[in-house]
């Protein structure tokens, strides 16, 4: 797997405010998904009580070189009448 498999860079946002305050606020919240490097991984973990949730928080330890935290970027139910997993992808 690649580390940054669709890395592009991040187009301009056209934004119309009265003021500079929230277009501050939008720059940097833009700076923070696509100014650093992101680590993109598919895991599947078991499913836990309480259910996890989009952008819940994740620490992952040996789990194939991924380990650290990481969020939660998209869940998939994997039930299989055995056990309960769930397909997990995460960003780090």
């Amino acid at each position: 797997m690649a580390t940054y498999p669709w890395a592009i860079v991040a187009e301009r946002i056209e934004t119309y405010f009265d003021t500079q305050t929230p277009a501050d606020t939008v720059a940097t919240r833009g700076l923070t998904l696509f100014g650093q490097p992101r680590y993109r991984a598919n895991v599947s973990l078991p499913m836990a009580d309480p259910l996890m949730e989009l952008g819940d928080d994740i620490e992952l330890t040996e789990a194939d070189g991924k380990n650290g935290y990481y969020k939660v970027m998209d869940i998939v139910d994997k039930w299989d009448g055995e056990i309960p997993l769930l397909d997990v992808e995460v960003w780090g």
